[in-house]
């Protein structure tokens, strides 16, 4: 893992057998309804601000009119950088004019591609591959967009012209997630218009099918979406389906029996005891007004069986955030839908993805009549997953539209925060060697160009090879990590903190998650080193494994790097925080003195 906590994946090269990590975000098991208070106020009364609805299809209209004053305070924050974004009717391929059906603004490279459709003329002339239409933003990007924020004036999507010879079809804009798996942004100078039958989609993707004996992979997660667990393999012994990826992620389906529990969105998979009472509550991950963006969490595998492998789980839904410092025009479907569970037979079920996030903020107004859907996915799932949220911010709402899932509004646009490109403290992994000092060369350095990012979206991690003189696997590994910033006290990551290590197999059948625990040694100033921890014998059950480091910083010290995190956030008192691993980067949790957590990511 990288400065910023990136996923791991290595092989242990042997001809029988290999090994790899990656990393996962911690499941949970809680319920997100479950000791949250929300407020419910009649949609009709647009007096009565935040509006927090946890209705399916719920039509909403409002209105909101304030001061002129009050309607200068707004800017998306874009630079502009991008120029303005607009597609036109047609396109040229192959040296023909050309509808189009599909838009894929690739992340990962910095392009936008258009699938075309048919010829206006003739057809059949226009069956030709993926055409670069990066040219549709007036000043194109010239590099992958890591951080996901695509800063333009003014951001028009419309439907290309129709079929000539009158062939029907829809039109749909999807993203294609970059190497961090971040969320998209868009923020506009102007004005963001989506027009009518005109589909932006960040879903999640279903699950696969089983294929006999042989399990279906979970599907990937939307941009900023964790992907769905794997179904368990068939046959004589069959193995339990996978739980899905991310916090809340579903669990997998075991001994042949379906999961009864979908994924559940936005938690961090820790419970606490609120009144004492053994009454366990699910901590939100996420705080309702969305300024820490993530989207959904993953639907848990179906299990395998005598006759047949399990379907994969859903992908969670992705994350959108739509800023203009004029206006927002929705005529067209926008959607992070969770994934579908795959399906095929009448057992070895999962569970769909959870719906994603869709936030939109706009200093001028909000209007259209588009609908905005992050409801879950589910194809006959064994059981229902969590919707995701809705958001609209403006000083006029003038939407009329359709919402599905947990929709809130809000009179006050409020703040667009992108991640900081440096992390305030961090945590990478650096070294796995064979523990066997005969075979010391059997060692791989994590360097921060192979690491591997998106693990929640995507199925094809990068790998990191490591050397395996002999050909005999290793009964343990030990494993490297480095911390930081190592500045010296008080400002600095501390010496002598504990560091803890969670490796989990990816199958259920390599068993139970293994915890390893050691601290921090942090060489004597003045140094550019950062702070090392070392864990010795660590156990690789064959197979995918995840691993996870963390360590619980106290705020209570002062210093430079107590004073990066805030004292009180959400009316709480902060008490330490948790740096974490995950895989979309360094993760900062704030721990309250009550004991509720809250994501938290610095302003750039």
């Amino acid at each position: 893992m990288d400065s910023n906590g990136k996923n791991v994946e290595f092989r242990i090269q042997n001809s029988k057998a290999r090994r790899k990590t990656r990393e996962q975000g911690s499941k949970g098991t809680g319920n997100r309804e479950q000791g949250i208070v929300k407020k419910r106020f009649v949609l009709s009364d647009c007096s009565l601000f935040p509006v927090t609805c946890s209705l399916v299809f719920v039509p909403l209209l409002l209105a909101l009119l304030f001061s002129p004053s009050a309607r200068a305070q707004f800017t998306s924050g874009s630079t502009g950088s991008f120029g303005n974004f607009s597609n036109p009717g047609f396109i040229n391929a192959a040296g023909r004019t050309c509808n189009y059906d599909l838009l894929l603004i690739d992340l990962a490279q910095g392009k936008v591609f258009a699938r075309p459709f048919h010829d206006v003329g003739t057809p059949q002339g226009c069956t030709t591959a993926l055409q670069d239409v990066t040219s549709f933003f007036s000043t194109p990007p010239t590099g992958p967009i890591l951080d996901g924020v695509i800063d333009v004036g003014n951001f028009t999507l419309q439907k290309p012209a129709p079929s000539s010879d009158g062939a029907t079809f829809t039109f749909i804009t999807q993203f294609v997630p970059n190497a961090k798996n971040t969320p998209v942004i868009i923020r506009a100078t102007g004005n963001v218009d989506i027009g009518a039958n005109t589909t932006l989609s960040v879903a999640g993707q279903p699950g696969a099918d089983a294929n006999g004996l042989l399990r279906g992979q979970g599907g990937p997660g939307g941009p900023g979406g964790f992907r769905g667990g794997d179904g368990g393999n068939g046959g004589t012994n069959p193995s339990a389906g996978a739980p899905g990826f991310g916090p809340g992620g579903g669990p997998g389906g075991t001994g042949g029996v379906n999961p009864t529990v979908g994924a559940k969105f936005l938690t961090t998979g820790a419970a606490i005891d609120p009144d004492g009472a053994g009454s366990l509550t699910a901590i939100p991950a996420g705080n309702d007004l969305l300024t820490t963006l993530r989207g959904g969490t993953g639907g848990g595998g179906g299990p395998g069986l005598s006759g047949a492998g399990g379907n994969g789980g859903g992908g969670g839904g992705g994350a959108i955030l739509i800023a203009a410092t004029g206006t927002i025009t929705v005529n067209g479907p926008i959607t992070a839908q969770g994934g579908a569970n795959g399906f095929v037979g009448s057992s070895g079920i999962g569970t769909g993805g959870t719906g994603g996030v869709i936030r939109l903020v706009a200093g001028n107004t909000i209007t259209g009549v588009g609908p905005l859907n992050a409801t879950l996915g589910c194809n006959l799932c064994s059981a229902n997953s969590d919707p995701g949220i809705v958001r609209l911010e403006a000083l006029t709402i003038s939407y009329t539209g359709t919402l599905s899932g947990n929709v809130q509004a809000a009179s006050t646009p409020g703040g667009v925060i992108i991640p900081t490109a440096t992390p305030p403290a961090f945590i990478r992994f650096a070294s796995i060697t064979d523990s066997d000092p005969a075979r010391s060369a059997n060692t791989v350095a994590i360097t921060a160009a192979s690491q591997v990012f998106g693990q929640t979206g995507g199925l094809n991690p990068t790998s990191v090879t490591m050397p395996n003189q002999g050909g005999i696997l290793p009964a343990s590994v030990k494993v490297i990590i480095e911390a930081g910033p190592n500045t010296g006290p008080p400002s600095g990551f501390p010496a002598n903190k504990s560091v803890t290590l969670v490796v989990t197999p990816f199958d259920p059948a390599g068993g139970p998650a293994a915890t390893y625990n050691a601290t921090t040694s942090c060489p004597s100033q003045p140094t550019t080193s950062p702070c090392t921890a070392q864990f010795t014998s660590v156990v690789l059950p064959p197979g995918v494994s995840s691993l996870n480091a963390f360590a619980v910083l106290s705020l209570s010290g002062g210093g430079a790097l107590a004073r990066m995190f805030p004292p009180i956030y959400e009316g709480e008192p902060i008490e330490s925080v948790r740096v974490q691993t995950n895989e979309t980067g360094t993760e900062y949790v704030l721990i309250a003195k009550s004991g509720k957590e809250f994501p938290y990511q610095p302003v750039k």
